[in-house]
């Protein structure tokens, strides 16, 4: 690689960077301060349908169910619509055995994924309003009640709740809080302007009319819905009051999982949907810099650190080896101090490369034809998260 090729390669690498997790945010937050749309929240309760899809989650989906019973909401308004795609662990008896006029279980076998049991949910349901969670997140008695708020705007489309994480016991499950922390800014932020890209999959709401058939194998259906509702014409918002809890994930290649089915299905859904990346997407510059982006990045880092090495000179030379000394802080983040600051930097470093080369590994998946049932990984040997 010749001397200017190299030094191409590390502008773009870092001015793709940069962008991505500084100057989209720092536009972001201009924008908003220029052109903000407040949502006209109001007192709203229409017919609530929860929908509940499930595989093989008997450990936590009967004290889920407990949980959406307690919600404080109009009990003759709210349904609860548990959808078992194949369960072979007693999942659907557990369920069964709560009964309740207001707890309707659709099962059926063999498994066909997570788009064909959400399908068959909203196909039973009878309510105005979808509002779509997981099986392992525990939700405050209010959370129904404050998504449905915001449905008294009659631009809003589909609103989206707030994943807190509410204990940490690794540094690597702090690093993972912090990224969502900013995450969550990100969204309210896009929120304020227009709509956000994707919602938060364990808790939200859309509008019963607004919703497409989700195709058979659609990995993230938390984004291909909401940008359907925008492709209609109304706003997907984020409402930080409707909070969900969960433990964040300790381990890394459980975290590794995720974001590789996550970012494998970016890359599905910008074939199943190309018109997002068109002019008719009136929000194509968010997804653009939000989704596509950050799909960039791992290549961008790859520039940046390859370049370093092969560019000449003091500044180059430093950048190369701090680069090398973060990467291989993260491998050794298991075996640092518990609670020291240099572990918690590990942890940064750890989960950092995890969510990269998940990226990656999704991109490969994708070129490979790998289809996603519903891989995600169970909650099979955790406990049901319960809030404060």
């Amino acid at each position: 690689m010749t001397h200017a090729a190299a030094l191409s390669a590390f502008a773009a690498g870092a001015l793709l960077i940069g962008y991505t997790y500084i100057g989209y945010p720092l536009v972001l937050w201009v924008w908003s301060r220029l052109r903000a749309r407040p949502v006209r929240r109001g007192e709203y309760q229409p017919r609530l349908s929860v929908i509940v899809a499930m595989h093989n989650e008997a450990r936590v989906i009967a004290e889920k169910c407990r949980n959406l019973l307690a919600l404080d909401y109009p009990e003759h308004l709210l349904e609860i619509v548990v959808v078992s795609d194949g369960s072979t662990d007693g999942s659907a008896e557990r369920v069964r055995a709560l009964r309740g006029s207001r707890l309707r279980l659709v099962e059926y076998a063999p498994r066909r994924g997570k788009a064909w049991a959400l399908n068959c949910g909203v196909d039973k349901a009878t309510g105005e309003i979808l509002l779509f969670t997981d099986a392992r997140q525990a939700l405050p008695a209010d959370a129904a009640r404050r998504l449905a708020e915001n449905f008294a705007d009659p631009e809003v489309g589909a609103v989206s709740g707030e994943l807190k994480f509410f204990t940490e016991t690794s540094a690597f499950g702090g690093a993972l809080s912090r990224y969502w922390s900013y995450e969550k800014w990100v969204r309210r932020t896009e929120s304020e302007i227009d709509s956000v890209c994707g919602v938060t999959g364990c808790l939200w709401a859309m509008r019963r009319e607004l919703y497409t058939e989700a195709p058979e194998g659609l990995i993230l259906d938390d984004v291909f819905q909401p940008m359907e509702v925008v492709r209609r014409g109304r706003r997907v918002v984020f409402d930080a009051r409707a909070v969900a809890f969960d433990q964040p994930s300790e381990n890394p290649e459980i975290e590794y999982q995720r974001k590789r089915r996550t970012l494998l299905g970016n890359y599905q859904l910008l074939k199943l949907s190309p018109w997002i990346l068109r002019g008719q997407n009136r929000i194509r510059f968010q997804f653009l810099s939000h989704k596509v982006c950050r799909l960039l990045v791992p290549v961008a880092l790859l520039a940046v650190f390859v370049s370093s090495f092969l560019l000449e000179g003091i500044f180059f030379r430093g950048l190369f080896y701090a680069q090398l000394a973060f990467y291989v802080l993260g491998l050794l983040e298991r075996w640092l101090p518990a609670g020291t600051a240099l572990r918690k930097l590990a942890a940064l470093s750890s989960f950092f490369t995890v969510v990269h080369v998940s990226a990656l590994a999704g991109f490969a998946r994708w070129l490979a034809g790998a289809q996603d049932v519903w891989s995600k990984p169970s909650s099979r040997g955790a406990q049901p998260a319960r809030h404060p």
